[in-house]
């Protein structure tokens, strides 16, 4: 990113790092720490030298998360005066104007961060958390989680359910996100959250194909097999095939009585038993 008065790469480290954790330390954990005292040191720095704009983007993002959320778009106002190009500056507010629910400007801030930057991930998840709070936007919020999920080496298994949860609320929203998941599956191999995501949504709308072929996928990839066994006959029954529900029955059965002696008398295990026992009847 851009900034201007700059003196050091280690006050943009800083920065950058203090950012981070902004998003990742809740407010409530925050507001028991020493907040205060920081923003009237960095204050203290600031009548000192006023036109240092890491100092500003400092306090700005204390101010953020001490929840003085006008006093943070104070700060970062001028930062952007100085120097518009600023792609923290831009980032910060749109994310500030997000968290006070003014959504038609802080779209605008995640639109010029997109427009600078638009090889960053981080832009599209911006502009698809605003958007996704806005009256007929689910689509476009949609786009720019496809958009940043293409453009990150590694994108976070939550980020996939986040645009699986929008894109259920939209037309064929089942299919779209099996396709989507299924991608997600082929791209980045087998992750557990994501390939359970996908059955339960499956199974859910009653596409059993698709279900029982997850539910395969996901006991295959299990250390413990005995409950996606059950779930295999479970689904197995409801598409009529008895025969394969009983042998997936069977064979969780199997599975539990090769676990240690604690384990198959947990109370979750004994009550797992009893059911399958019914099941098998």
């Amino acid at each position: 990113m851009r900034y201007q008065n700059i003196d050091t790469a280690k006050k943009t480290v800083w920065i950058v790092l203090l950012l981070s954790l902004s998003l990742s330390i809740s407010p409530v954990v925050l507001a028991h720490g020493n907040l205060h005292p920081q923003i009237e040191a960095v204050s203290k720095q600031l009548k000192q030298q006023p036109n240092d704009m890491d100092l500003l983007l400092r306090r700005a993002v204390l101010w953020s998360k001490h929840g003085e959320l006008d006093k943070a778009l104070r700060d970062v106002k001028q930062v952007l005066q100085n120097n518009p190009s600023s792609g923290f500056a831009l980032l910060l507010s749109g994310r500030l104007k997000r968290d006070q629910q003014d959504y038609a400007n802080a779209v605008l801030f995640a639109n010029r961060f997109i427009t600078l930057f638009p090889k960053q991930a981080k832009g599209y998840l911006l502009r698809a958390s605003i958007m996704q709070n806005m009256a007929n936007k689910a689509a476009n919020a949609i786009s720019d989680y496809s958009t940043a999920i293409r453009l990150l080496k590694h994108p976070r298994p939550e980020l996939f359910l986040q645009r699986a949860d929008l894109q259920l609320q939209q037309k064929n929203g089942v299919d779209l996100t099996l396709q989507q998941l299924a991608v997600a599956r082929e791209r980045y191999g087998f992750l557990y959250v994501l390939q359970k995501r996908a059955f339960d949504i499956a199974n859910a709308a009653e596409h059993f194909s698709a279900a029982i072929t997850l539910a395969i996928d996901i006991t295959a990839h299990m250390q413990r097999k005995e409950q996606w066994l059950k779930r295999q006959g479970d689904v197995q029954q409801a598409m009529g095939d008895n025969k394969s529900a009983q042998q997936s029955y069977l064979a969780a059965q199997a599975a539990i009585k090769q676990l240690p002696q604690r384990l198959q008398r947990h109370t979750d295990m004994l009550s797992l038993q009893q059911e399958l026992m019914v099941l098998i009847k």
